[in-house]
């Protein structure tokens, strides 16, 4: 099951809604525009959106520190918008 952590903090579990894999649009819809993947050391998959910055979206700080936990430092770049943190067996191959 996968993880929303939205900018404002509150969370969300979430399923695909086939019931088995998120698509590209479900993706896109959770994050607000086009995505970006990043695999964490944990093995779960980050999708934010590519250009969080640039669409001006709210920093979020409690994804950026489940980022930092994940990588175990104490400081990595800011993430902006919705995050979605979901397992690689949510995505086809």
């Amino acid at each position: 099951m996968a993880h929303l952590i939205k900018s404002n903090n509150k969370q969300y579990e979430v399923l695909p809604l086939d019931g088995n894999y998120f698509k590209l649009k479900e993706l896109q819809s959770y994050v607000g525009g086009s995505i970006q993947m990043l695999e964490l050391p944990n093995g779960l998959i980050l999708v934010c959106n590519e250009n969080g910055i640039g669409e001006g979206l709210a920093l979020n700080k409690l994804g950026t520190f489940c980022i930092e936990r994940a990588f175990e430092v104490a400081k990595v770049q800011n993430f902006f918008g919705d995050l979605l943190f979901l397992e690689k067996n949510e995505l086809p191959s």
